[in-house]
């Protein structure tokens, strides 16, 4: 057998959710999921990622029943392999037929219909930021519209992570080829973790001419646009910046340059931050209190420095 055939089989295996959902008719909530006090559930990484090499693995979309609205700790891809999927993308309908491929963002608010036997839909899940960074550093940091989705997934405190992309993977077979592999792979545990990488890295390359609905708004808040410029200011001029300086250069009060601190904060440290805005940027001494992993003083305070590699 092939690849797809393969795939074909393993997909349409019936496993102990689908079992129940047959028998009874109803929906199996196998994770205990609380939909009283919180009907939209987020899908945890911990429930899922269980082995701590596997950054990127497969599952498949349970059949006969729906999947309840939800949200996502990390980045989803929706593979329609064969058959029919219908999803809700927070309240819009897309009818995903065979070949067809959805990438989602954390926050989307994602329901899929009721699946019947020959529907079969396979998910592959990116655990985390980091994951991300490695597949996008296989492209060769290729920049493409898919490349710059999967960056902003990766960017806390945007406008929002609600952001979703579908292709159609008929129009490439390599695209579909891969995508077969990835799925094979997955679900029979024959890969390691720099395989996955690797194959999700060459899916990545093929979707472009695959694609058929871009939604996606990367746009930034007025107060993140605040906060882009300031660390770029930071960068420019962060042997000498002092918190007296961005003040005047940006028309705030110091008390305001300084509360940035906290929303710096969520981007794990200062580094981050410069490489996302601002390219490059070497390792960071962390010689002050305003910001933990910054270098940047007041008028009354010691000098930092930023080091460039």
């Amino acid at each position: 057998m092939n690849i797809s055939q393969l795939c074909d089989q393993l997909l349409s295996q019936v496993n102990y959710v689908e079992e129940h959902q047959l028998k009874y008719g109803e929906n199996y909530n196998y994770d205990g999921w609380d939909f009283v006090s919180n009907p939209i559930p987020e899908m945890p990484r911990a429930n899922l990622f269980t082995d701590k090499d596997s950054d990127i693995i497969v599952t498949k979309n349970n059949r006969f029943s729906y999947v309840p609205a939800h949200t996502h700790e990390f980045v989803e891809i929706n593979y329609v392999f064969k058959g029919k999927s219908q999803q809700q993308l927070n309240g819009q309908e897309h009818n995903l037929k065979a070949g067809e491929l959805l990438i989602l963002d954390h926050t989307m608010v994602h329901r899929i219909g009721y699946s019947d036997k020959d529907d079969l839909t396979a998910n592959i899940l990116l655990k985390d930021n980091a994951t991300i960074s490695r597949i996008i550093e296989s492209t060769g940091h290729q920049d493409t519209v898919i490349t710059n989705f999967l960056r902003n997934t990766a960017i806390p405190g945007k406008l929002g992570h609600s952001n979703y992309m579908i292709f159609d993977l008929n129009k490439n077979p390599a695209a579909k080829d891969i995508a077969d592999l990835i799925v094979y792979k997955g679900l029979t545990h024959e890969k390691n973790r720099i395989q996955m990488q690797l194959l999700v890295s060459s899916l990545i390359e093929e979707l472009p001419v695959c694609l058929e609905t871009n939604y996606s708004d990367f746009s930034l808040t007025s107060k993140d646009q605040t906060l882009e410029e300031i660390v770029l200011y930071i960068n420019a001029h962060c042997s000498s910046v002092t918190l007296t300086e961005l003040s005047q250069e940006f028309g705030y009060n110091p008390n305001y340059i300084a509360n940035c601190k906290n929303k710096l904060n969520t981007y794990h440290n200062i580094w981050q931050i410069l490489t996302i805005y601002a390219g490059k940027c070497g390792q960071v001494r962390c010689q002050s209190t305003l910001l933990e992993s910054c270098s940047l003083r007041s008028s009354e305070e010691e000098s930092c420095t930023i080091p460039r590699s």
